[in-house]
Order: C-alpha cells, then sequence, then structure tokens
C-alpha cells in the first residue's frame, strides 16, 4: 500500500443497493453512521458496506474514493491487485485507481458526471442501455482474461463487479471489486 497524498474529504456518500437506473443512486450523508434512509440489502435502501467520499488534494485538485466497511475491508487488496493488472492494458476507458489511502481506500480520478448520474450500470444492463457497437465493445472488454498468480485465467466481467457509465461522450468502465462468486476466494469475504 502506498500513502503519497494528503487529501480534505469534500463529501461524502452512500450507494443504494440496486443494479438498476431507477434504484441505483449515490446518496449525500453528513458521516459514516448518517442514514438518511435505512440501511440494509433490499432494494432502495443504504449499502451499509461501502462509503464513497468526494475529496481535494493540497494543490486543490478533485478525487473520489471507495472504502469497504463491515467486514469488507479484504476486498480491498484483491481489487487493487485487479486494478494493478489492468492498468497493463493501455485502456482509456477504464477508471483505476491511482493509490490507496489508509483512511479513504482506494482514490480514483474525479469526473462529477460519476457523483451526478444513476447510470452506473451493471452488467446485465448493458443491452437495454447502450447502442450495439458500445454493448459489443463492452462486452468484448469482460471477455479479457485475468492473469493473476495462483489463479485460473478468468474474464474480467465474471471475476469482477464490471459496471459501466457514460461520461461526456464516452462509455468507461469502472468497480473492479471481485465479484459475489470471487470475493469469498479471494478476500474471505461472503457477498449476499
Amino acid at each position: 500500500m502506498n500513502n503519497v497524498t494528503n487529501y480534505r474529504a469534500t463529501g461524502m456518500y452512500r450507494r443504494t443497493v440496486g443494479a438498476a437506473k431507477p434504484l441505483k443512486c449515490l446518496v449525500p450523508v453528513n458521516g459514516l453512521h448518517d442514514a438518511p434512509r435505512p440501511f440494509g440489502n433490499h432494494l432502495g435502501q443504504l449499502c451499509p458496506d461501502v462509503l464513497f467520499t468526494r475529496l481535494e488534494d493540497r494543490h486543490g485538485a478533485m478525487w473520489w474514493a471507495k472504502q469497504w466497511l463491515n467486514g469488507r475491508e479484504a476486498l480491498l487488496e484483491p481489487t487493487w491487485q485487479i486494478e494493478r493488472f489492468l492498468t497493463t492494458l493501455a485502456h482509456e476507458n477504464l477508471i483505476l485507481a491511482r493509490e490507496i489511502s489508509p483512511e479513504y481506500g482506494l482514490i480514483y480520478p474525479f469526473h462529477p458526471g460519476l457523483f451526478e448520474s444513476r447510470a452506473v450500470l451493471h452488467q446485465l444492463s448493458w443491452p437495454e442501455c447502450f447502442t450495439y457497437s458500445e454493448y459489443a465493445a463492452l462486452r468484448k472488454l469482460a471477455a479479457i482474461p485475468v492473469r493473476w498468480p495462483g489463479l485460473p485465467e478468468v474474464p474480467l466481467g465474471q471475476l469482477t463487479d464490471l459496471q459501466a457509465t457514460r461520461l461526456d461522450s464516452r462509455v468507461v468502465c469502472l468497480d473492479f471489486e471481485p465479484s459475489p462468486s470471487w470475493a469469498l476466494r479471494l478476500a474471505g469475504v461472503a457477498i449476499p
């Protein structure tokens, strides 16, 4: 892990439980325990296991962080390892972490569209929300085999909770934490 940058939090968010556009969004919160909606694992509730933080560095640049909580902290390291592998692909449409902060988790480049949009979509929603050519490109990306010592080759879309969204005029992929089927094997975390 590295800790090369000092950050100041400028906003905190919880995501709602859901995979489709109408239910999945970020909700601003005032702190770790603030719950403008109930916490839980049912559709529309606040996810108790992830906290997103908007950050500013000492130069005024904006970043955002994803932090796991409540027993899911073990997902940090395998997610970081998967993203380090993905940096070797030199694929411009991947949003990858720049570093790990002990205080905030994985740190990513900020784009306001990620916090304003309700359209960060899981793979099941891709066919109905993207054009045919965008969907074909996303499927090609999801099929990339991830090579990780000690594991068989696994397609990215099976290994991770791969999601996509439209930012400005391009489609980008993000959220490379292990999928529920791999989280237990890679991090010892059971995801319902």
